[in-house]
């Protein structure tokens, strides 16, 4: 696929961008004493509040990879109230739900999930971004707080999940090693429910690490775990610190791979090597892995499942009440 000069992949579904522009109509009742508004007239004013477009998303681009976010020839496409804020709907030319996909407040699409012609779920992608270190925030991020758990609709039935490492080209201060440990200690974060609250573990997630691949992201059969370029993989990948991709048969997993960017801005840093201005791989990696088994992004920072995560933060190596309570819950 050709990239622009900028290195960013071209998008076909420009032209659909501003096509989901809703309008909100406010009443507002006015009471004046004016020169031609006798006292206690009461007139009516009509205000128009635009809702943000949502984000034209880059074309995807892996093997086994789903349609453009953006409705068919006679396809549709509308925004609609859920649970995380506004999610926005794209339907076939015969009325079926192709995907969906939520929206953030300024119009970026997170989560989407795409559906077969008989409405399963067949792929589930979910990004996650970094936010910088701030003087402000003192202390982890990650703790015992509040309750807050979604799910992302599907779930494993065999265990234990069997997966790969892809480590041909770590980040740069960061050795094959110490990744691949990073990797395997986000896993067992969620195999052993670790967790602030001491919550007792009663889930069945398990993991088995197969070894090396060569493999990267792409429907093959293998469940890999690695770095690269993450924007590569275009639609809400794109601009996120790290992407999660599952394919679905209805409810149930079959696969899932995970990129974490190689070089996300600040870089990376893992156990023994803590720098402020980097993003922790095991924070990523415990929270890749929380939508590898069917977890969503929640609205409380005190999860693992918060749609961002700080640099420099290491509290995302362990799980909130609501990531602990959702694993349990789900398995």
């Amino acid at each position: 696929m050709a990239e622009t000069p900028d290195g960013r992949l071209p998008s076909r579904a420009l032209i659909l961008a501003l096509a989901v522009l809703a309008a909100v109509v406010t009443v507002v009742l006015i009471t004046r004493s004016s020169d031609d508004a006798p006292i206690g007239m009461t007139t009516t004013t009509a205000t128009t509040t635009v809702l943000p477009p949502v984000a034209a998303l880059p074309d995807w681009n892996f093997p086994g990879e789903p349609l453009p976010f953006a409705p068919p020839a006679g396809g549709s496409q509308r925004m609609a109230a859920s649970p995380g804020g506004r999610q926005v709907e794209v339907r076939r030319a015969d009325g079926s739900l192709l995907a969906t996909g939520q929206v953030g407040p300024a119009g970026s699409v997170a989560e989407v999930r795409y559906y077969d012609e008989a409405g399963t779920l067949a792929i589930v992608i979910s990004p996650a971004r970094s936010a910088p270190a701030t003087s402000a925030r003192r202390g982890g991020a990650v703790r015992c707080g509040a309750e807050s758990r979604a799910s992302a609709g599907f779930r494993w039935s065999r265990f234990p999940i069997r997966w790969r490492v892809n480590l041909r080209r770590p980040p740069p201060r960061v050795s094959r090693g110490a990744a691949r440990t990073a990797f395997i200690a986000a896993r067992r974060t969620w195999a052993r429910n670790d967790n602030y609250c001491r919550i007792p573990d009663r889930s069945r997630v398990a993991f088995l690490l197969r070894g090396s691949t060569r493999a990267g992201v792409g429907r093959d059969g293998i469940g890999s775990v690695g770095f690269g370029a993450v924007d590569r993989l275009g639609g809400s990948c794109f601009g996120a610190i790290a992407c999660t991709i599952t394919w679905t048969t209805g409810r149930v997993a079959r696969e899932s791979d995970i990129l974490l960017d190689r070089t996300p801005p600040g870089g990376w840093f893992t156990a023994g090597r803590h720098r402020r201005s980097a993003t922790d791989v095991q924070s990523v990696a415990t929270h890749e892995t929380g939508h590898m088994i069917g977890q969503d992004h929640v609205s409380t920072r005190s999860n693992v499942m918060f749609p961002s995560i700080t640099r420099g933060d290491v509290s995302g190596r362990r799980l909130g009440r609501g990531d602990a309570n959702a694993n349990n819950a789900g398995y």
